[in-house]
Formats: structure tokens, sequence, C-alpha cells
């Protein structure tokens, strides 16, 4: 027995084999179509093409293996570079412990002793002016003694300012020295780690 389909109804019988080729009727009442017997084969599909990726897949699936997680990259620690200023400063305290506090001691002193001879400058030329008023001199006298303690009062705060200053230069000299000093050590210490990580 064959199985064979009607061209018109597309309606499918069963036949014999033996009347492949003749004609016959469709059983459909609605259709009675008569046309030859072949036998209807069911159409196959077709296969998809064969790519040349597929030829050489493995039989087996090629083990996956997870890649590790990379852990996140810390962000840069940006290092702060101190002032110039406290660099030396701290270099200075470090190599020449008892220095800042003998320059602080030079620097006040030389304050008070500045203080302490306007202060007394003022105060001759204060009692010169009293006591040649106080002692009835004539007039050339005492304008010649209030001279005299205006000059004294004068030169006294000359010599404190000249002291003064000259102190004051002497303690910024000494803080120069120390700064270049505290400079060139760390220089020499940066070109030394620089040569000792090139021959690394």
């Amino acid at each position: 027995m064959i199985n064979t389909r009607c061209p018109v109804c597309g309606n499918e019988t069963r036949v014999p084999d033996s009347i492949v080729g003749k004609k016959v009727r469709c059983k459909d009442p609605a259709c009675q179509n008569v046309f030859v017997a072949i036998e209807h084969a069911e159409p196959v599909a077709a296969s998809a093409p064969v790519r040349d990726a597929d030829l050489f897949r493995p039989a087996f699936p090629e083990p996956q293996w997870d890649a590790p997680e990379e852990e996140p990259l810390a962000a840069p620690v940006v290092e702060r570079k101190p002032k110039a200023s406290r660099v030396n400063k701290a270099l200075a305290n470090r190599n020449y412990p008892n220095l800042e506090l003998y320059l602080a001691w030079a620097a006040a002193f030389a304050r008070i002793e500045l203080a302490l001879a306007l202060i007394g400058a003022v105060i001759v030329l204060i009692w010169s002016i009293v006591d040649a008023v106080q002692r009835d001199l004539p007039v050339r006298v005492a304008l010649f003694e209030v001279l005299i303690g205006t000059l004294s009062a004068f030169c006294m705060a000359i010599a404190a300012c000249i002291v003064y200053v000259i102190t004051m230069a002497g303690i910024e000299f000494f803080h120069v020295i120390v700064d270049i000093e505290a400079n060139t050590r760390h220089a020499a210490k940066r070109e030394f780690a620089r040569e000792f990580a090139g021959d690394e």
C-alpha cells in the first residue's frame, strides 16, 4: 500500500501498489477529481548547511574556566609635598635640636633690649627737661642741658636699633645657613636614592 494525494483538494488516500501510474478518483465526495496515482513521500526537511567550524568542532565541549576576579585597583595616593620652609624647619629641628631654641631666645632678647632702650631714651629726654625746669637754670644752660639729654636719648635709641638690626640679621643668616645645609642634605639623599634605584 502506498499513500497518494489528490493534487486538487490535497486529500491523502492509501491505494494498492498495483495501481501506481493508473488513474484513480479522489475519495472526497466534494472533489471527485481523477488523477494519476503516484506515491506521495513526506518532504524531507532540508538539512542545514555544514559549516567549516562544525567539521572541526570537538566531540566533547571544551572545559570552561572562570577567569579570576581582578581586585579593583586602589586609587593612587597623591603624596602632598610639604612646603620648603616646613621641610627645612623639620630638618633643622632634627639635625640641630637646640639651634631653633637658641635663635628664638636671641630674637626675644633683641626685642626686649630694643624696647628697654627706647623706654630709657624717652625717660632721659623727659628727665633732662624736667630737671632744667625745676633747677631754675639760665635759659642757655637749660637749653644746653635739654640738648644734651635729647642727644643722649637719640644715641641710646640709635644704638638699640643698631643692636636689634645686627642681632636679627645674624639670626636670619643662621636660618639661611640651616636652610642651605638642609636643602643640600635633602638633595644628596634624593640623588643617592635615585642612583640606588637605578642600580637595582
